[in-house]
């Protein structure tokens, strides 16, 4: 590495996978300590799932100061995320240590039904608490 970096900023395509698994390209963008590219900076990316395509190799950033790698993720390892999103980073070292941007990866999940309600008399409240990001609701109670 040549110089130290001022910063670094990262950029990730799609922003969300389906639960099915798919790719994700990763580009860092380094600059040094004046805004301006830094070529020859040495990058790393780092993820919570998946592979990376450089297998985790310090990548260097070239005239423009982007180094970029892919992120293949599997509908098993998908599986394993608790949430709906996992984390993807991008590091480089810097001006006042090491640099790191980290970059959240929804998961497109599908929408599971979900509901609590509390009974006050005659009224009855329904309080939505399904996941998914739904955009639509029908409630059928079978009484016509």
């Amino acid at each position: 590495m040549g110089f130290p970096a001022g910063s670094i900023r990262l950029t990730v395509t799609p922003t969300s996978i389906p639960e099915t698994g798919g790719t994700v390209d990763l580009l860092a963008l380094v600059r040094d300590d004046q805004g301006q590219p830094l070529p020859g900076a040495s990058v790393n990316f780092t993820a919570d799932v998946g592979t990376l395509q450089s297998g985790g190799s310090f990548l260097v950033s070239d005239a423009n100061g982007q180094a970029s790698d892919t992120l293949t993720v599997t509908a098993l390892e998908i599986q394993a995320v608790g949430g709906d999103a996992f984390e993807v980073s991008a590091e480089v070292g810097g001006t006042g240590g090491v640099q790191t941007d980290t970059f959240s990866v929804g998961i497109q999940r599908p929408p599971r039904a979900s509901f609590t309600y509390s009974i006050n008399g005659n009224t009855v409240a329904f309080t939505d608490t399904s996941t998914g990001s739904p955009t639509s609701w029908r409630w059928d109670f079978g009484d016509g």
